[in-house]
């Protein structure tokens, strides 16, 4: 995902370069056109009006890419590729360039003052919504492939079954994405948040414990668990500590089991 931002950014750049090109050109160009005594327009407008277009589309499409931030960045890089153009051209900051400059980057400026405050409201929303969640422990009912997969990761649709806290049972699908060699399967236990006042349906998933192997718990000293795995499998058993989903005698009973030790 963020390199899909990345992308979207650099899309985002290469427009700004496009339209800012565009703007100097049309802003340097005397009245031409079809009418009575008018000039005919040189081939650059052409060209900056080319360049507008094409900028125009980019910029949809990395906008899109990074969720909206694409075109603050847009006007930010604008504005800067303006005002070098204009320092290092004949007329310099008060030239035509350094007029354009100063006006994608005050636009700028003005969307991030106009937008402050609406960030704030949902970051406050998000805040609310959070504190009104409820913890729940269920377990893993099914587990299946979506088909998409994040560089080395794959992406798997659960179906959880959980205990509310009015002591019904809740059923949630959940996406998660997960290593392979860490993949959830049916019978895993985790630990969930839920909004009471929500969609049953919508949960967020916060921990997930191994459903036990017995491999790994009857593996004597010539069936030792590989370290990387170890490794692993303890800093979760740390984090399901941690968040609360296991109490200290579970955590210390699972630790032992897997170290060998009992």
């Amino acid at each position: 995902m963020k390199a899909l931002h990345y992308v979207g950014g650099a899309l985002c750049v290469a427009a700004s370069i496009l339209i800012s090109n565009a703007v100097l050109t049309f802003s340097a160009m005397p009245d031409c056109g079809p009418d009575v005594g008018a000039p005919a327009c040189p081939g650059s407008v052409n060209l900056a009006a080319g360049e507008m277009v094409a900028g125009c589309l980019i910029l949809v499409v990395g906008a899109i890419m990074t969720i909206g931030i694409g075109l603050l960045v847009a006007l930010v890089s604008a504005g800067i590729y303006s005002l070098v153009r204009a320092i290092l051209g004949p007329g310099g900051l008060f030239s035509s360039a350094g007029i354009v400059g100063a006006g994608f980057l005050a636009l700028s400026v003005l969307i991030v003052i106009i937008g402050l405050p609406y960030g704030r409201i949902l970051a406050a929303r998000r805040v609310g919504m959070a504190s009104s969640k409820r913890r729940a422990e269920g377990v893993i009912t099914d587990v299946w492939n979506t088909g998409e997969t994040y560089n080395d990761d794959v992406e798997v649709r659960l179906t959880i079954e959980y205990r509310r806290a009015d002591n019904t049972t809740g059923h949630a699908v959940h996406n998660e994405v997960a290593s392979p060699r860490n993949m959830p399967r049916r019978g895993d236990r985790v630990t969930v948040l839920y909004d009471p006042a929500g969609d049953e349906g919508m949960i967020e998933l916060i921990g997930l414990a191994p459903a036990p192997n017995p491999m790994i718990v009857d593996a004597g000293p010539q069936d030792a668990v590989p370290p990387d795995e170890l490794v692993a499998a303890l800093d979760r058993l740390a984090a399901l500590h941690r968040d609360g989903a296991l109490t200290a005698t579970e955590f210390d009973r699972a630790k032992r089991r897997l170290l060998g030790a009992g």
